[in-house]
């Protein structure tokens, strides 16, 4: 490296830093990791740094952005985003003594946290899992190895439902937070979160890359590493 500018543990810290803003879908340009540099050492690092630094760590590299589905950058907007955090301060306004532990987030994903385990996996034989540790409390299958509105349907109101009655603290409702797959609008769906009164919202229509805090939060971070 042309010139020792950061610490062994600066460096680190950095390069821990550059990994969380890419997998929360915020990376940053060398001109960011030149103002973290000055922030942190009060010195402006020469033009040939970075690509040391790039050598040095080679779990950081340079790409270029995908491209963003058109439908996800038109739906993103300041009508659909202020409608969706004005009905969800309603809701928090209604219940201000709503706890944590009744609020619910979830993404099919594949990466279950707090709730019993279970996958949907494509129709066909089982694979063996002999090294498998923990317990899978349901396994679905369909066609292509994804949920549908029977499987959802299911396992809201055969797994969810129970476990989060089970995990209440108090008399007030459930709020379940989760994308608009059509599983979630049956009727059948709609009328069980009401017997229980859970009060499902649904992000606005391709917004999750943005606004789903599973995925964009939790669920990157386990795929980081």
């Amino acid at each position: 490296m042309d010139q020792q500018i950061l610490s062994t543990l600066q460096e680190m810290t950095l390069v821990d830093w550059i990994g969380h803003q890419a997998a929360i879908v915020m990376p940053l340009d060398k001109y960011d990791i030149h103002l973290l540099i000055f922030d942190i050492s009060g010195i402006v690092p020469g033009s040939k740094w970075i690509n040391c630094f790039e050598k040095h760590h080679p779990e950081i590299h340079v790409s270029w952005p995908g491209n963003l589905d058109p439908k996800c950058a038109q739906n993103f907007n300041p009508t659909n985003i202020c409608h969706f955090y004005k009905f969800l301060k309603h809701i928090y306004n209604t219940f201000p003594n709503l706890p944590p532990k009744h609020i619910w987030n979830m993404d099919e994903k594949g990466v279950q946290f707090r709730v019993p385990p279970s996958f949907v996996l494509s129709s066909g034989p089982f694979p063996s899992l002999p090294n498998l540790s923990g317990k899978i409390v349901a396994i679905a299958t369909s066609p292509n190895g994804w949920t549908n509105n029977e499987i959802g349907t299911a396992w809201f109101t055969e797994m969810f439902i129970p476990f989060a009655n089970d995990h209440k603290v108090a008399n007030v409702p459930i709020v379940f937070l989760l994308d608009g797959h059509n599983s979630h609008e049956l009727d059948v769906f709609c009328e069980a979160a009401f017997y229980h009164n859970i009060i499902v919202i649904t992000f606005p229509s391709k917004c999750t890359h943005k606004l789903q805090p599973l995925d964009v939060v939790i669920f990157a971070q386990v795929q980081h590493h």
